[in-house]
């Protein structure tokens, strides 16, 4: 554990009665039982080498000092409130480890849809090339006239404009599909998914007009993500861990 959260006034009123060199070994125990995460070691001698107090007087403070505050048990000395602040670190740290996993796995999705999107554009490149290609040989010995139909081209049309997609209202059950919601959970981990979604079908299911129309509920989708207020239920504000309590 590289810090952890030390109140200062409940420290000085704790061992307002120690003498100096007591303090001062108290904090040293409290340093060591937080920097290695677990209890302190039960023998005396050993655990006066750990925190350098050579002198009689030194390892006779370290004895007081462990008998006043903490606990002898079969795996070390046992110190409540140094427990409870690593559980609360430990805790917060996994939060952080799954937030990194699904904002990874976001990223794996991404990057696959966009190869199988290169991969489809490349299959139907290959067959307009060919397409193109054979019309060109076939024009070569059939000349176009003036009087004759002009022949469509290879996506499709008769030389027209490309047909913009067709906008449409959103479907009563519409959701997110796996890609767009591994994407909403790394960009807005503030939001309650489930709320933001029933949120954003309602408004649209409820709109009127041409403005209820969208081409594209997917790319309409993530900008009413980006533009949402955080919504993910309110957690009480947890209490100074070391307020009103004696060491």
């Amino acid at each position: 554990m590289h810090k952890y959260f030390f109140h200062v006034g409940d420290f000085d009123r704790a061992t307002r009665h120690l003498n100096r060199i007591e303090r001062s070994v108290y904090r040293d125990l409290i340093d060591l039982y937080m920097d290695t995460e677990s209890m302190l070691d039960a023998d005396l001698q050993r655990l006066c080498r750990r925190i350098i107090a050579t002198t009689e007087q030194e390892s006779t403070a370290v004895e007081q000092v462990l008998n006043e505050f903490f606990i002898l048990t079969d795996n070390g000395w046992f110190n409540s409130r140094c427990d409870e602040e690593l559980n609360a670190y430990k805790s917060n740290k996994s939060h952080k480890s799954d937030a990194g996993k699904a904002s990874a796995e976001a990223k794996r999705l991404r990057k696959q849809q966009v190869i199988e999107s290169n991969r489809c554009s490349t299959g139907v490149q290959q067959v307009l090339n060919s397409v193109s290609t054979e019309r060109q040989l076939t024009s070569n010995h059939k000349p176009v006239t003036n009087n004759q139909e002009r022949e469509p081209t290879p996506d499709g049309d008769s030389g027209k404009k490309p047909v913009s997609p067709k906008a449409s209202r959103i479907a009563p059950d519409w959701q997110p599909d796996e890609v767009l919601m591994a994407w909403a959970k790394a960009e807005r981990s503030d939001l309650h998914l489930p709320t933001t979604i029933a949120s954003f079908r309602d408004y649209w299911i409820g709109k009127s007009g041409k403005d209820a129309t969208k081409a594209d509920w997917s790319a309409t989708f993530r900008n009413w993500v980006r533009r949402e207020k955080g919504n993910a239920p309110a957690q009480s504000k947890p209490a100074d861990p070391w307020a009103g309590r004696d060491f």
